[in-house]
């Protein structure tokens, strides 16, 4: 495990700066590279969408569309959604995240507002970059107390701040990531070749981990509500992840 100062350590070694050595580059010691490092950590964590996070939206009686707060949330991509009550048994059920022109094929009429388009929702799609619209619209026993959407997203890891801060991405990244911050260190100081040099290192050892590290924890980490304590999110065991890139939802 990597902090953000052992980090700064193995990125100015790739660099061969040392901590006195400001005067040698065009980046001011630590606030420098703690910038390129925080870009290279939410770099990598959009590449294998992570940390993950699930957020709940409360359903209301007719209506299709719910803000996100995208922003605040720091939502990258929905991977998967559920609706249903957690106090129903077995009432959780998948929704599809889809596209708009896939959604028309369905349901011609998704953007009309009347009542006789409601129902139990079984459909998403991201409307824009903060809402998503459900398809059909809750009616009133789908909009009872209880009955919320259930977003699995890829979300922006924290930054890094303090020198014990500790990337939120699994363990193994943590070796990759000095090489892509050195990769923008030798660019801002007019080394592209080096910089290159770097990029390919990183880009290479974190697809070299993507096919182990990634692999084995998505099927750890899939949503699902299956022999989970009702108050809880615990095991991320047996759900189902949406990996069609069609089927995903990317907030841009």
């Amino acid at each position: 495990m990597a902090d953000l100062d052992s980090i700064r350590t193995d990125t100015r070694a790739i660099i061969r700066q040392v901590s006195s050595d400001s005067d040698k580059t065009n980046f001011p010691g630590e606030t420098g590279l703690d910038r390129f490092i925080n870009q290279s950590v939410r770099h990598t964590g959009a590449l294998i969408e992570y940390p993950r996070a699930v957020f709940t939206y409360a359903a209301v009686s007719n209506q299709p569309n719910y803000t996100i707060n995208a922003a605040s949330n720091r939502i990258i991509s929905i991977l998967a959604a559920k609706f249903g009550s957690r106090t129903i048994a077995g009432d959780i059920r998948d929704i599809a995240v889809i596209k708009e022109p896939a959604l028309a094929g369905i349901n011609p009429s998704w953007y009309e507002t009347v009542a006789n388009n409601n129902g139990r929702p079984a459909r998403i799609i991201l409307f824009d970059r903060d809402t998503i619209w459900c398809d059909p619209k809750p009616d009133a026993t789908y909009a009872a107390s209880g009955y919320n959407f259930y977003l699995y997203c890829s979300t922006v890891p924290a930054d890094l701040s303090a020198s014990s801060d500790v990337p939120n991405l699994p363990l193994a990244y943590h070796d990759v990531i000095p090489f892509r911050a050195a990769s923008i260190a030798f660019y801002s100081i007019g080394e592209p070749d080096k910089g290159d040099k770097a990029m390919l290192l990183y880009k290479d050892m974190r697809e070299e981990l993507k096919s182990t590290v990634v692999k084995e924890s998505d099927k750890l980490l899939e949503f699902s509500f299956i022999d989970r304590d009702p108050t809880e999110f615990g095991n991320f065991g047996e759900g189902r992840i949406i990996t069609s890139e069609i089927d995903r939802g990317y907030l841009g």
